[in-house]
């Protein structure tokens, strides 16, 4: 396929190289280069003293002309991230950088003219195949080689878009069904399960499973042989550790990119997030064929309700492991957490400002960085409502030493 080719699935495509594309680009991305006056950013965090906290670097277009907003995946083998700007605007193309954090530098890839709104980016483990999540009358996923753009595959669901990601170079999709895809065999999708409303799944670091939590039960796929392995029912207490997850609608909170459900980073434990509380659970005792209702390791408080305006009890929205022991959580409130496993210890890291929240943790290649997306939503004294989305880099070092303990 060339570059250039159009086709009704992927609408146009430029990638950033011609003359005339590239003009055709600069068009698009506008005042990109423009620098944002610090106090027109209210994506903020305050500091214990009421300062404000501020990461290293900064990249919010919602300001522009036709504000953009952004989705991002860290690059597996390089201190690099992808962006995707995308815009609310079905005419105006979304459009992809990719951003050096060792000197913040950036560089223009292509931009996509597609049909719906974009509402999460995934890269294979080489980088060479990415994977769009496309809300428009249906949920979908565009699977593109990152090279050039080339369409290989689209994913339809009928139903809101949970999860994403590759495992050998084979896509796995999740709504309400598990979907298999072959982007570069051309063999047709296959469906492994279908089952009721997925509250959480998380892919194994290092074995080929994947596990889908639901309220009532959870199930285990073996992603070598493409079937459910194991389905067992959650015992009583984690019945209702689930049920306000049921019937929740969080805000701020992007389905497919909502992590309420982590392994460790060497596998052995499952964490699960819930409603101001987190679940430790042994993996191997959960993936025993005998084992039925297998019981927590231990359930470890927020203390939430200790936090200066915080809402008592927030859900965990999203969750990051950053060593073996040591989990980084988001809740519904804005709130970042660190919490040490072993020794239940507790740190805030960061505090909101009003309309303030945050999403998609991601940790680069060298642990070095963290980048997040933070949101502002909020009503002008016009009564207009106004709403931001940024791209925020930290440090993770200074971030962890400056926690305070509850």
């Amino acid at each position: 396929m060339n570059n250039l080719a159009v086709n009704a699935a992927e609408g146009v495509f430029y990638p950033v190289g011609s003359s005339v594309s590239q003009s055709i680009y600069e068009y698009f991305t506008g005042n990109k280069r423009s620098r944002l006056q610090p106090k027109t950013n209210r994506v903020c965090f305050i500091a214990e003293n009421g300062d404000l906290e501020c990461p290293c670097q900064t990249f919010n277009r919602s300001f522009e002309e036709i504000p953009k907003y952004p989705y991002f995946r860290m690059m597996s083998h390089s201190d690099s991230l992808l962006t995707v700007w995308y815009s609310q605007q079905d005419k105006e193309p979304a459009e992809f950088e990719v951003l050096n954090l060792a000197d913040m530098s950036r560089e223009n890839v292509a931009w996509l003219r597609a049909a719906g709104e974009v509402t999460s980016l995934v890269l294979n483990r080489t980088g060479k195949l990415l994977g769009l999540v496309y809300h428009d009358d249906n949920w979908r996923v565009d699977v593109r080689r990152a090279n050039n753009f080339q369409l290989r595959e689209v994913v339809h669901h009928a139903a809101p878009i949970t999860g994403v990601f590759f495992h050998k170079d084979i896509v796995f999709s999740l709504s309400n069904k598990l979907v298999v895809s072959y982007p570069e065999d051309r063999r047709e999708n296959s469906l492994i399960h279908t089952g009721g409303k997925v509250l959480g799944w998380a892919h194994h670091p290092t074995d080929p499973y994947l596990i889908a939590i639901e309220p009532e039960h959870y199930w285990i796929v073996d992603l070598n042989e493409l079937k459910v392995i194991k389905t067992a029912e959650w015992p009583e207490q984690i019945k209702w550790f689930n049920l306000l997850r049921k019937y929740s609608n969080y805000s701020f909170d992007r389905q497919a990119d909502s992590s309420t459900v982590a392994f460790s980073n060497e596998g052995n434990r499952l964490f699960l997030g819930g409603y101001g509380e987190l679940a430790v659970f042994d993996w191997h005792d959960m993936l025993r064929p005998r084992s039925e209702k297998p019981e927590p390791l231990n359930v470890l408080d927020l203390d939430s309700n200790v936090t200066p305006n915080a809402a008592p009890g927030a859900h965990i929205i999203n969750m990051m492991p950053i060593n073996r022991d040591r989990l980084l959580c988001v809740t519904a409130d804005g709130y970042l957490r660190l919490l040490n496993i072993r020794t239940e210890e507790k740190y805030l890291l960061l505090t909101p400002g009003s309309g303030v929240r945050i999403n998609s943790l991601q940790v680069c290649a060298r642990g070095k960085r963290l980048a997040m997306v933070g949101y502002y939503y909020g009503i002008d004294r016009d009564g207009r409502c106004r709403m931001e989305s940024a791209l925020l880099i930290w440090k993770l070092s200074r971030l962890l030493n400056r926690g305070i303990k509850i």
